[in-house]
């Protein structure tokens, strides 16, 4: 009998197969469908980068389909308001399909979407290695965390609303003390001059001076609260600035201070009003954790780190400070709270003193830390970065400006208040200048054009910043420069905290004079201008 055409065959029983195909599909539609019923955006891209996925969410933002944007680079989808960056987070992109490493930005950026408008989002990019294949393909995640920051905001402004009544407080009672100051001291002078003591009448005037110098101070610390802002980088000795702040922020304490500090600490580049805010945050931390009297330890010394220190700052020199209390201590749970904004643990606190000061620290290329245990009280400590070239405390004298037998010049100056026109044209009349003033922006325009065509330019021109109701100075900065190249326009406002003042130059201004400033403040900058 014949062979059957089965009888060579081999029969195999793929039943297990086809069930396991069939929970594999069934996962990856459990899969698709969470994936599509995520609020993330999500985007998968082969190991060119090109996208061969989209979910719902990413379709609603970017107002591409699955379909359309298949195929497509990433940056043909998704658009950043900040081009530069853009072009940064897909480099990177591309770079980590490759080295397979993830990446993730916790700062969000505003994601434009197809109708132009914008929404915050933070991003991760995971690389996936898949198995018996040597390409990598990627996901790209966008969270949306608009909502989240605008929360943020509005909880941070509630509590920096409610701070700011309790630090009004503290100001209002040290600017009164000033105030009385102040006019006591003019009181005082006026009693001198009917009886002809003029050294006592220089005294007080000088006495008077230096109280309106501290009320500087303290605006200057409320402004950086208020709106923060970029440090006014100067050459500060701080060891003058150490014991002066020790000094106003233990007035009426029990406890005093005991200094150790090198005689020949270098300079640093600082803004001095922020570090003043520093200073006198560290001392009255250190003073209120002391129940019983003591001494709170200042040390400050130049110190040069190696790479080897273990702390997040490049090698070089450095001053180190610190400020050592004899308190009660920080527990552990505490400690990783302290430098967070509005902590506290005091009953009448708001939170603001470590916070600020860690940020002030950070915005200087600083570090600052602490130690501390229960019982033994605490020591905190920061570095701040040296000037490139060290200038210690012998060399920081300012040189002495003589005012006799200069050239005279044409001064404009542009101010909103009377009393600085006033005053500001006094005394540049007695230095010999011919001074003009205007009220703003339009009425220095005004002056500049009338000058440059009469053939009688000005070699110097002050400029406010703000002046309400019309131009300020960084508004016609440019205007002049472009009627006249080679005038020199100098800078002037009471806020600290104002970007032009830290970055005079690159808005256009020769230099900057901070108010209120002595007066040979003022004479010295306008010699300094002069061609």
């Amino acid at each position: 009998m014949a062979n059957s055409l089965w009888d060579d065959c081999v029969f195999h029983d793929i039943s297990d197969r086809i069930e396991a195909q069939e929970k594999l599909e069934d996962e990856k539609e459990k899969l698709l469908a969470t994936i599509q019923s995520l609020n993330d955006a999500i985007i998968a891209v082969d190991n060119a980068g090109k996208i061969t996925f989209i979910n719902n969410s990413a379709e609603n933002w970017t107002g591409w389909s699955n379909t359309e944007a298949e195929g497509h680079n990433i940056n043909e989808i998704v658009h950043f308001s900040d081009a530069d960056r853009e072009d940064k987070i897909v480099g990177l992109m591309l770079n980590a399909l490759k080295t397979g490493e993830e990446l993730s930005a916790d700062e969000p950026i505003k994601l434009v979407e197809l109708n132009k408008k914008t929404r915050l989002v933070t991003y991760n990019f995971l690389p996936i290695k898949r198995v018996n294949v040597a390409s990598i393909c990627a996901m790209l995640v966008l969270r949306d965390v608009t909502l989240e920051v605008q929360l943020r905001n509005e909880l941070n402004r509630s509590d920096r609303m409610e701070s700011i009544g309790i630090l009004a407080g503290g100001i209002a009672h040290d600017f009164n003390n000033l105030l009385t100051s102040i006019s006591g001291n003019m009181g005082l002078a006026q009693i001198h001059l009917d009886d002809n003591h003029i050294h006592d009448v220089r005294e007080c005037m000088r006495e008077a001076e230096d109280a309106a110098m501290q009320a500087k101070g303290l605006t200057q610390q409320l402004l950086t609260f208020s709106r923060g802002g970029m440090p006014i980088m100067t050459k500060i000795d701080m060891a003058a600035l150490v014991k002066e702040s020790a000094k106003f922020a233990l007035t009426g304490s029990h406890n005093q201070a005991n200094f150790n500090i090198n005689e020949d600490v270098w300079l640093i580049d600082a803004d001095h009003s922020q570090m003043s805010q520093v200073l006198n945050n560290l001392i009255l931390n250190a003073d209120q954790a002391m129940e019983l009297p003591g001494v709170i330890d200042i040390t400050l010394k130049n110190i040069v780190l190696t790479s080897d220190e273990g702390l997040p700052l490049k090698a070089g020199k450095y001053l180190y400070l610190s400020v050592e209390d004899t308190g009660k201590g920080i527990s552990p749970e505490i400690s990783e709270k302290i430098f967070n904004p509005f902590f506290t643990t005091k009953t009448n606190g708001n939170g603001l003193g470590l916070s600020s000061v860690y940020s002030i620290i950070k915005a200087h290329d600083g570090y600052i830390n602490f130690n501390s245990s229960i019982g033994n009280g605490s020591i905190f400590y920061l570095y701040l970065p040296l000037l490139e070239n060290e200038v210690n405390i012998s060399m920081v004298d300012e040189p002495l400006i003589v005012f006799d037998n200069m050239p005279l010049r044409r001064v404009l100056v542009m101010d909103d208040e009377i009393s600085i026109r006033n005053i500001t044209r006094q005394v540049l009349n007695d230095m010999g200048h011919q001074v003009s003033v205007a009220r703003n922006g339009e009425e220095a325009m005004e002056a500049v054009i009338a000058a440059y065509e009469n053939n009688v330019p000005y070699d110097i021109i002050m400029l406010d910043l703000t002046i309400p109701g019309g131009k300020g100075g960084a508004d016609i900065v440019n205007e002049i420069k472009l009627i006249d190249p080679q005038v020199k326009i100098i800078a002037s406002s009471g806020y600290a905290t104002d970007p032009v003042m830290a970055k005079y130059d690159e808005y256009g201004f020769d230099d900057r004079l901070m108010k209120p400033y002595r007066l040979h403040q003022l004479k010295s900058i306008i010699v300094k201008n002069i061609k």
